[in-house]
């Protein structure tokens, strides 16, 4: 993870926190790197913006110990596939609905 952020100029931090460490993003930097791997920062600049899916979780692991995490998840459906060039989420019937997930 690490060297990938390195790689890809994601700037993160180890972070304390009372509970325990932490790694903390630049999330603007994430979300501009997501935008752009993507194919989305010209859309990224009108007015209906892009859309993203946002998460948050937690649990308790033990009587002391527990994690939050939060994440977010590209649903836009102009999204092209940096690896491939082709489009992210192919409509398979009349109302344009689309299985994203296995």
């Amino acid at each position: 993870l690490e060297e990938y952020a390195q790689t890809n100029h994601l700037s993160f931090e180890e972070i304390k926190t009372p509970h325990g460490p932490g790694i903390e993003f630049d999330m603007e930097q994430l979300v501009r790197l997501i935008v752009t791997s993507y194919g989305l920062t010209d859309i990224a600049g009108t007015k209906g913006g892009v859309e993203l899916g946002w998460t948050l979780d937690g649990a308790k692991i033990t009587k002391r110990a527990g994690h939050i995490c939060c994440g977010f998840k590209l649903v836009d459906r102009r999204a092209i596939d940096p690896f491939t060039g082709s489009p992210m989420f192919l409509a398979t019937d009349a109302n344009l609905s689309v299985k994203v997930q296995s």
